[in-house]
């Protein structure tokens, strides 16, 4: 299963009021050429990945491990043919499309820290003949702060007398924070037994592992045991207060355990919750006769 940064959350946000909008069919014969990003990741390769309609695209999901990460996205010239003459397009960081997306919309986001990442290069040129320019942002995902909505919105701000998209002349890059993702101490303990009584039968302490956010209100841990499945945490938040919170084993993993003849017959259960503190202790059982418990903590 892939870490993730944050969410796996994608959210489809409303077009901004008073925003310019292109026609979906442009007479470029009367329009002449436009100039937009492409962020073929952010669309799943199905459209250009930018603008307000692909605000969910935008979500950067790497794992929260990763020293340096890469997000590489075009400066695109639209039109009727290629075109004749080079075209040099500069891209910004927008911070003003931050203000406004905060303005129209209940999740609020902060501008990403100039220390999360880097931009290579700034300006790209569309060669005559062809209508693609390549930039690339580099991201620090160890660096990024996971309990924090951050926004990386980046933007054509020239693009040599060429008329610049109103839609889809930007990429709202942005992670979405969880309060409780992030680093804990792990604990894990299993019996070969219906309950916790008696001699253990493997057991460690102190180990390192990560909160893993899918979106504000849900996480994802390892446990200990087999093939480490995931459980899966969620919770309702009520202006910082959190409750409600509900555990069970990520779908993917549970389906590799009964591959291998392993199924979850009891839980998994919560013993501790405590999202003040950051203490939290599960346990399930297991169909080969196993008793499982798994704490977190920091």
């Amino acid at each position: 299963m892939k870490k993730i940064l944050i969410i796996a959350f994608s959210i489809f946000s409303i077009f901004l009021a008073g925003c310019l909008k292109d026609s979906p069919n442009v007479d470029f014969s009367k329009n002449g050429s436009i100039a937009e990003l492409e962020y073929p990741a952010g669309a799943n390769n199905n459209g250009l990945g930018s603008g307000m309609e692909f605000f969910g695209g935008g979500a950067l999901l790497y794992p929260l491990t990763d020293v340096a990460d890469t997000v590489t996205f075009f400066g695109n010239i639209a039109s009727t043919s290629p075109p004749g003459k080079d075209i040099k397009i500069t891209v910004q960081v927008d911070p003003t499309a931050t203000a406004t997306y905060n303005a129209n919309n209940p999740i609020q986001y902060v501008p990403m820290p100039d220390s999360d990442f880097a931009i290579i290069s700034t300006s790209g040129t569309v060669k005559a003949g062809s209508r693609l320019a390549t930039f690339q942002i580099v991201v620090f995902p160890s660096k990024i702060d996971p309990t924090q909505n951050y926004m990386l919105p980046v933007s054509i701000s020239d693009a040599s007398g060429v008329t610049i998209s109103g839609n889809f002349s930007i990429i709202y890059l942005h992670t979405i924070g969880n309060p409780l993702a992030g680093p804990y101490f792990w604990d894990w303990t299993r019996w070969n037994n219906t309950d916790s009584t008696g001699p253990n039968s493997g057991t460690f302490t102190y180990h390192s592992t990560i909160f893993l956010p899918d979106n504000p209100t849900t996480i994802e841990v390892r446990s200990g045991y087999y093939i480490q499945p995931h459980y899966v945490l969620t919770f309702t938040n009520t202006a910082g207060v959190l409750s409600n919170f509900a555990v069970t084993i990520n779908a993917t993993d549970a389906a590799t355990m009964a591959a291998a003849g392993i199924t979850v017959t009891n839980g998994p259960n919560i013993i501790k919750a405590d999202g003040v503190a950051k203490y939290f202790e599960f346990q399930y059982q297991t169909s080969n006769g196993r008793y499982v418990i798994d704490r977190y903590y920091k």
